[in-house]
C-alpha cells in the first residue's frame, strides 16, 4: 500500500528563517522526512529552497498578490482560477494537504479562494488547517458576501489549534463544531534547540531516547571498580514500578582486555533484567566513538537525562557529578564513599554501593602494610536488584514532587518533535477513513 502523501500547502516567496509559519512550516517538514514520509511542499515560483525545502519534493504556485487587509484586486477571479488550476499539478497524488493561516489571514486571500474551490472538486483529500490566533479574523468577521465561499468550514477538514483552552472560541470564530477542531500543541524540536552535536542527534532519535521517563547517562571508562550495574539496576527498579527508563553509558578507552569482559558481562546483567533494549553504549554505536565521544556529547546527553547514578567506589572528586547535577540531574550518589557528602553536600540522594574505603576510615587507626580497609555492603536476601528498587522508589518520588524536574520531563517527552507527530498530527491524517490509503 502506498504511503499517505502529504503537502504543506504555503503561499512563501522566500525561505525566511526569522518567519513565524516558514519555522513551523520546516519542523512539520522534517517531522514527516523523520516519520517516513516523503513530503510535498509547496510555494511560489521565485522560491529558491534553503534547509530542510532543499531535502523534499517542491511543486509551485503562480506569484500572487498580498495585502495585510481585505482587498480584492481587479483581476481577483482570474488569479484565483489560475491558482486551482495550479493546484491541480501542485497537489497532484496528495491526500493530506498542511496549511498554516490560510483560512484567516487576508494577505493569503486569493489562496485561500483557490484552496476551497479545489477541495470541492478533490473531496477526498483531508485539509489540515492550522490557525495561530483564535481572535476574529477579517476574513471571517467581515460582512462582505464576496467573502461567503471562504466563510465556510471545508469538507474533510479540521481547524488546528495548539490549545484546548480556546477551542470554543476557535470553532466559533471559524464557523465550525467543536469536533472540527483539533488541538495539536507546538512541539520543540530539542536538539535542535539545545544545539546538539549531528552525531548527538542522531543517537538521540536512533534510540527513541526522548520518550523515557528517566534517562540515566554514566561518562566512564568500563573499570569494575565504576559499577556499571548498580546504574541498570535502578533502571530495572524504574521499570518494576511502570516508570520507562533508559541507561546511556558513555564508554571511553575501553577497547581492549579486562574493559571488553566487563562491557559484555554488562550487557547480559541487561538481558537478564529485563533491560538490554534499554540500556546503550556510545562505543557501540558509531565506529567514531569507539575509542571516545566528544566532551560536546556528553554535555549533550546530559542536557536531557534528569537522573544521574554515582555507583563509583573510588573517586578524587567526579567531575561527572557536577556536570550532571549542572545539567539538572537529580543525583544519587555513593553513601559508603563518604567524600561524595563532603562535596556535593547533602542535596543528594545517598545509597550505599560499597567503597574502597572504610566508612569508619576516621576513626580507625591507620591499617597495617599492605592492608587496605574497605566497605562492603551486604544487600541479604532482597540483592542489590532489590536494593535498587527503593532507590527508584526515592527517584520517582523526587521527581514527582518536583515541579521543575516533573515539568522538564514532561516537555522533553511529550512536546518534542516526534511524540507530537506521533500523538497528534499523524492520527489526523487517518481520521476521516480510518485506515490508509
Amino acid at each position: 500500500m502506498a504511503k499517505t502523501r502529504v503537502a504543506v500547502l504555503t503561499d512563501f516567496f522566500e525561505a525566511d528563517s526569522t518567519y513565524s509559519l516558514n519555522i513551523i512550516a520546516e519542523e512539520q517538514l522534517a517531522m514527516l522526512k523523520r516519520a517516513g514520509y516523503d513530503p510535498i511542499g509547496v510555494v511560489q515560483e521565485d522560491f529558491k529552497p534553503q534547509r530542510i525545502w532543499g531535502d523534499v519534493e517542491i511543486r509551485h504556485i503562480p506569484r500572487m498578490p498580498h495585502h495585510n487587509q481585505i482587498k480584492f484586486v481587479e483581476d481577483h477571479d482570474k488569479r484565483v482560477a489560475e491558482l486551482t488550476a495550479a493546484l491541480d499539478t501542485a497537489l497532484d497524488g496528495v491526500d493530506v494537504v498542511i496549511t498554516h493561516d490560510m483560512i484567516y489571514q487576508p494577505a493569503e486571500l486569493i489562496l485561500n479562494f483557490a484552496a476551497h474551490r479545489w477541495a470541492k472538486e478533490n473531496p477526498d483529500v483531508t485539509w489540515l488547517n492550522w490557525v495561530h490566533s483564535f481572535t476574529p479574523s477579517a476574513i471571517w468577521s467581515t460582512p462582505d458576501p464576496r467573502l461567503r465561499e471562504v466563510q465556510t468550514h471545508m469538507r474533510r477538514s479540521f481547524v488546528v489549534y495548539p490549545n484546548h483552552w480556546a477551542v470554543e472560541r476557535v470553532a466559533r470564530n471559524f464557523k465550525c463544531e467543536v469536533d472540527q477542531v483539533a488541538v495539536v500543541p507546538h512541539p520543540t524540536d530539542t536538539c535542535s534547540f539545545l544545539g546538539f552535536q549531528d552525531i548527538t542527534t542522531r543517537f538521540v532519535q536512533d534510540t527513541r531516547l526522548l520518550d523515557y521517563d528517566f534517562i540515566m547517562t554514566y561518562p566512564v571508562r568500563l573499570d569494575r571498580g565504576k559499577q556499571v550495574e548498580h546504574v541498570m539496576n535502578v533502571a530495572a527498579g524504574l521499570w518494576s514500578i511502570g516508570r520507562g527508563a533508559a541507561v546511556v553509558v558513555v564508554d571511553f578507552h575501553s577497547t581492549g582486555g579486562d574493559k571488553v569482559e566487563y562491557r559484555n558481562w554488562l550487557k547480559k546483567h541487561a538481558v537478564d533484567l529485563g533491560i538490554a533494549d534499554h540500556v546503550h553504549f556510545t562505543s557501540e554505536y558509531d565506529e567514531s566513538l569507539c575509542l571516545r565521544a566528544p566532551r560536546e556529547m556528553v554535555r549533550d546527553l546530559m542536557l536531557i537525562s534528569n537522573v544521574f547514578v554515582m555507583p563509583s567506589k573510588s573517586e578524587t572528586y567526579s567531575l561527572i557529578a557536577q556536570e550532571a547535577a549542572l545539567c539538572g540531574s537529580f543525583l544519587v550518589l555513593n553513601w559508603d564513599f563518604q567524600p561524595f557528602l563532603s562535596i556535593y553536600g547533602e542535596h543528594a540522594a545517598y545509597f550505599k554501593f560499597s567503597a574502597n574505603v572504610d566508612i569508619m576510615d576516621r576513626h580507625l587507626p591507620p591499617p597495617p602494610p599492605g592492608q587496605v580497609y574497605f566497605t562492603n555492603t551486604d544487600y541479604g536476601k532482597a540483592g542489590a536488584v532489590g536494593y535498587a528498587r527503593n532507590i527508584a522508589l526515592r527517584v520517582a518520588y523526587e521527581h514527582d514532587h518536583n515541579d521543575v524536574m516533573n515539568q522538564r520531563t514532561r516537555v522533553r517527552k511529550e512536546r518534542n518533535a516526534g511524540a507530537i507527530f506521533r500523538r497528534y498530527i499523524e492520527p489526523l491524517f487517518y481520521a476521516f477513513d480510518g485506515s490508509p490509503r
